[in-house]
């Protein structure tokens, strides 16, 4: 973890609460699923905006094609998630969701909105009510299809210079289907952030 306007504590503290919105989020998978999901230990890092590209173009998959779905969302805190679906399209779990027959292209793109929204909801949730705040979501949409990760555009917010990055993963076991989940949030929350995070550090006490 790298996240320097952030104390050593409150880095230790996102991360236990971010392992916990994890497990409840592979958990919600699991049971729709009926599979294992493997989950793989957070990476949360404060980057400036202009280190974006160049931190999705490190990540081991760069060279794969995923499928990246785009939510927003906002209330105590705002920001956004960017859900990597590597291996692209979900044929892989055409059997764990009862189709018998190949899904249409329309069909592979509401399975993965429902994958990602599920995911999302779950993990942005779990951190933030943790620390007392609700947040509400936009609507999934496509952000890009079928193309290589180290090529992905992010076209980033031009107001933010610093974001806060939650990476999460989720593996369905035995299976090429995963997610990768980048959730940013912006310098403009830090504050918020950082006394939400001194007010759980101190009840924990």
């Amino acid at each position: 973890m790298t996240a320097p306007q952030f104390s050593e504590d409150q880095v230790d503290a996102l991360g236990e609460v971010c392992n916990l919105a994890m497990g409840q989020a592979g958990s919600a998978l699991a049971t729709l699923l009926n599979v294992f999901v493997c989950l793989q230990s957070p990476n949360i890092n404060v980057l400036g905006a202009e280190q974006i590209t160049e931190y999705l173009q490190a990540l081991e998959e760069a060279e794969e094609e995923v499928v990246a779905i785009r939510q927003s969302f906002f209330g105590g805190v705002t920001g956004e998630v960017i859900a990597l679906h590597l291996g692209g399209q979900p044929a892989d779990m055409y059997d764990l969701l009862g189709y018998e027959n190949k899904p249409t292209p329309e069909q592979d793109r509401e399975i993965l909105f429902d994958i990602s929204n599920l995911l999302n909801s779950a993990v942005v949730n779990g951190i933030w009510r943790q620390f007392g705040a609700e947040v509400s979501f936009t609507p999934p949409s496509l952000l890009a299809e079928d193309v290589r990760l180290a090529d992905l555009d992010l076209e980033r917010n031009p107001v933010w210079t610093h974001v806060l990055l939650f990476e999460v993963h989720f593996q369905l076991e035995e299976r090429r289907f995963a997610v990768r989940e980048l959730i940013f949030l912006p310098d403009a929350s830090f504050e918020f952030i950082r006394t939400a995070l001194d007010a759980f550090l101190e009840e924990l006490g």
